[in-house]
C-alpha cells in the first residue's frame, strides 16, 4: 500500500517527503491510515483534530484515541473543541468550514506545504453520486480532486475495504463513527 500511496502522490504532483504536512485526522480508519502512511513515506507530519462534540462521549473517545496515538508516535496534535451550538445551518457544511478554516490558519502560521485528508475512493464515488442527484451536471461529476489549493488527498485510489484491511493488518487503531452508517 505504501508504494501505491507514493506513486499516487507523484502522479498528481503533490508535495513529496520530507515536506511538512498538516494531517486532518478524525480517528476513523481512513484518516488513521493516512497518518500512518504519511509517516512511513517520510513526511514531517503534524495533526489537527476537531472535536465537534456532536456524539458526546463517542467524540471524546475519538479525541483520546488520537491524542494517545500521537503521543506514542511523537507527533504534535492540535485539538480544536467546539460545541454543537457553534455549528449553525447545515451541520456538515459548518463543520467542514470550521475544520478547513482552522487547518489553513495553522498551515499558514507553521509553514506547512499542504493539508492532507483521508478521503478515499468510496468517498469520491459518493460525492459524484450526491452531485449527480443534486443536478450539478458535468462539473459535479468531477468529484473530489486529488490535489488542489494545497489540499492533498493521497488515498483517493484506495477503497474503504482496502483501507480497513491495511489498518487491521498493521495494527493501526481507529474508531468507527456510527453516524457514518446513517
Amino acid at each position: 500500500m505504501l508504494d501505491r500511496f507514493k506513486a499516487f502522490i507523484l502522479t498528481y504532483g503533490m508535495p513529496e517527503p520530507p515536506s511538512g504536512i498538516l494531517a486532518m485526522v478524525s480517528g476513523g480508519a481512513d484518516s488513521m491510515v493516512l497518518l500512518h502512511l504519511l509517516q512511513q513515506a517520510g513526511y514531517s507530519v503534524q495533526v489537527l483534530h476537531v472535536n465537534y462534540g456532536l456524539r458526546g462521549n463517542e467524540s471524546d473517545m475519538d479525541q483520546q484515541l488520537l491524542e494517545s496515538y500521537c503521543q506514542r508516535q511523537g507527533l504534535e496534535c492540535k485539538v480544536i473543541r467546539c460545541s454543537p451550538g457553534q455549528l449553525t445551518g447545515n451541520i456538515q457544511t459548518a463543520a467542514r468550514e470550521l475544520r478547513y478554516r482552522e487547518a489553513e490558519a495553522w498551515m499558514n502560521e507553521a509553514g506547512f506545504e499542504a493539508i492532507a485528508t483521508g478521503h478515499q475512493l468510496d468517498d469520491a464515488l459518493e460525492t459524484c453520486w450526491l452531485n449527480l442527484i443534486r443536478g450539478t451536471g458535468i462539473e459535479g461529476l468531477k468529484g473530489i480532486a486529488p490535489y488542489s489549493g494545497r489540499k492533498m488527498r493521497p488515498l483517493l485510489w484506495a477503497t474503504a475495504d482496502e483501507v480497513r484491511a491495511f489498518a487491521k493488518s498493521h495494527g493501526i487503531p481507529w474508531r468507527e463513527d456510527q453516524s457514518n452508517s446513517s
